[in-house]
């Protein structure tokens, strides 16, 4: 019989590289250029490999946790700046859209700057720290004698690629500012020409990412590589920080929670169409796509594997969630680029058997997510167990109102089942309905964009209620 693994008995397990391997792989999210607010490859999944990668190393000293605490709040960030597409696109009156595309990159653009700058200058005086303490000889070489470390150079490399992507976003939209340009015989709409702006910007954008992405990922995966520098920490985390374990078993479990609240606002669905921005044969093409909640549940999950029993069909769940959802939208674009209209699907007989065959994939897919959370919710319910309800002292009274607390969160967790059931039932009417013109048919998609975010809100709840709970027990740590 295998013992289940308790508060106090959980392992801890350092990172092989310490983080440095994760730290590089973030880069490969932040090197392309946005274009205003829209980012091909999102960097909200750079900044939680990350904040993973730097969990372990925020602990060394004060620097890198400065940097730690202004990461995480960049998920926050991208994953607003990714919402803003929706008021954008979705919301937006089109001859007002100009001016929203340049106020919108200039915030973000602003909030990152003054996030981004202190964040890297905070990391790399950290790891200069733990380096000049731990033997490094990575961070600290110099090609000639007096002149700056590798860390500096990458460093100061960074710090100007930041500056020049927000910029090179936000420059192009100034356009919309001078929309007109009048010569002696006639009137030009610069913004007309928005298109070559953008590329304008992007090109060198891309080069200098590209640069970046090559020079940043080598200094993080020679520090990895420094088996000595590695060695140290690990002894050094064994000695000063392992007595510790609640500030291990509390980091790991708020970058879960933090992680489970950015997948919560991807169950969203949020569709262009359906707001009349594109044509009806573009309605299924979800701006807040379900995979990426997906892939965020099973990143959670994997991590909340060292301190429970049981996540592995959470796992499974969450691998078929996010297969099916990978399949759906594949259909749905296929289906866009094949046929005008969904009302085809009463005409053409392709296109009826397409539609059924993404009807079914849609069934599958809902089925997975309402499995995934689940389960999800009986690995929470055990985290809640194990994880929640502090007790001064170790009497019967302490144990009941212990047990009636954690009683009380357990008990909010069948709400999101609940509203996870309503959720696919709205999502696959709504998919059912799609060729169909009748009323119900046409307000579907408020139905199910209402009932989705009832569904994220009920667990943003059970999981702010879950942290707050979790940092009293280790409030002492």
């Amino acid at each position: 019989m295998v013992e289940s693994k308790t508060a106090t008995e959980a392992p801890i397990k350092l990172k092989k590289r310490m983080g440095f391997g994760l730290i590089a792989a973030s880069a490969i999210f932040f090197f392309n250029p946005d274009i205003s607010v829209i980012d091909v490859l999102p960097d909200i999944f750079g900044y939680i490999l990350l904040t993973m990668g730097l969990s372990q190393l925020s602990l060394l000293n004060e620097h890198i946790e400065d940097a730690y605490s202004k990461f995480k709040k960049m998920i926050l960030v991208s994953g607003a700046k990714i919402a803003s597409l929706i008021f954008l696109f979705g919301m937006s009156d089109a001859a007002n859209r100009p001016y929203l595309l340049l106020l919108f990159s200039f915030s973000f653009g602003v909030i990152e700057l003054i996030l981004l700058i202190p964040a890297y200058r905070e990391l790399f005086k950290g790891i200069l720290t733990v380096a000049d303490r731990q033997g490094s000889r990575v961070a600290y070489h110099t090609k000639k004698a007096g002149g700056m470390s590798y860390a500096e150079k990458i460093q100061m490399l960074t710090v100007a690629f930041v500056i020049f992507k927000a910029v090179s976003a936000t420059w192009p939209e100034c356009i919309s500012l001078v929309n007109t340009e009048y010569t002696d015989s006639f009137v030009m709409y610069m913004y007309d020409y928005i298109g070559a702006f953008r590329i304008i910007a992007f090109v060198p954008t891309l080069v200098f990412g590209i640069i970046w992405l090559v020079k940043s990922r080598a200094f993080f995966t020679k520090l990895g590589n420094e088996s000595e520098f590695i060695e140290n920490i690990k002894r050094s985390f064994e000695k000063d920080l392992f007595p510790k374990r609640g500030l291990f078993i509390r980091r790991t479990l708020n970058a879960v929670i933090l992680i489970l609240t950015v997948a919560a606002i991807f169950c969203v669905d949020f569709s262009l169409g359906s707001v009349g921005v594109v044509g009806d044969s573009a309605a299924e093409l979800n701006i807040l796509p379900d995979a990426v909640a997906a892939i965020l549940i099973l990143s959670a999950t994997q991590l909340l594997g060292r301190y429970v029993d049981d996540t592995k069909r959470t796992r499974i769940c969450s691998v078929v969630f996010l297969a099916t959802s990978l399949i759906s939208s594949f259909m749905k674009v296929l289906f866009v680029a094949r046929f005008d209209y969904y009302t085809a699907v009463n005409k053409l007989d392709e296109a009826y058997s397409m539609f059924n065959f993404m009807c079914l994939v849609t069934v599958i897919e809902n089925a997975a997510f309402v499995a995934t959370v689940v389960f999800l919710t009986m690995t929470l319910r055990e985290m809640i167990k194990k994880y929640t309800g502090y007790s001064a002292y170790a009497d019967d009274r302490n144990s009941e109102r212990v047990t009636s607390l954690q009683s009380e969160l357990t008990g909010k967790l069948k709400y999101m089942v609940i509203f996870a059931v309503l959720s696919a039932v709205s999502a696959v009417m709504y998919e059912f309905f799609l060729p169909e013109k009748h009323l119900l048919a046409q307000y579907m998609w408020i139905i199910d964009l209402i009932v989705q975010a009832v569904f994220a809100a009920v667990t943003l709840s059970c999981l702010f209620s879950i942290k707050d709970e979790m940092e009293n027990k280790f409030i002492l740590e």
